[in-house]
């Protein structure tokens, strides 16, 4: 047995940080996004099964009963069972759809605008025809009164 370090550390992480760096084009960042969604994934699982709901995909690969989500998500990444995809900076824009959701847009607003003067209209009428009718019944009720106190003497 020989003294001193190996010329290939093993690490306490299996698989090592630089195996899975590989898997999303040497990018540190993108892993750890990766394999937190991934890890979330796996613990809602574990959450669910409890609970019978079974929404969520389980670990695709063999874990023991300490085991991490996270450790799984490392193992899973580094098999290549999972495929990571990284949106694109800029995202496509469909031109046409913008126009039509405009247009569709202003004529909501449009429609929504004339039925509101349309209401108001309506309420101006019932309004205006309600203090007509109680103003007529309240020159009822005064008549009626004079026609009473004249019959009372």
């Amino acid at each position: 047995m020989a003294l001193g370090t190996s010329p290939h550390p093993t690490g306490v992480a299996k698989p090592t940080i630089d195996e899975l760096v590989s898997h999303t084009n040497g990018n540190k960042y993108a892993l750890a996004m990766f394999a937190a969604k991934r890890a979330r994934q796996i613990n809602s699982y574990f959450n669910q099964l409890n609970e019978g709901v079974l929404q969520n995909v389980g670990p695709l690969v063999e874990y023991g009963n300490n085991e991490k989500p996270l450790s799984i998500a490392f193992r899973e990444i580094n098999e290549g069972l999972l495929e990571e995809k990284l949106a694109s900076d800029e995202p496509e824009v469909d031109d046409e759809k913008i126009n039509e959701a405009r247009k569709a847009a202003a004529q909501h607003k449009d429609e929504s605008t004339s039925s509101a003067s349309d209401t108001a209209d309506q309420t101006d009428h019932k309004s205006d025809s309600a203090s007509d009718s109680s103003a007529e019944s309240d020159s009822k009720d005064s008549s009626d009164s004079d026609s009473s106190d004249s019959s009372e003497k």
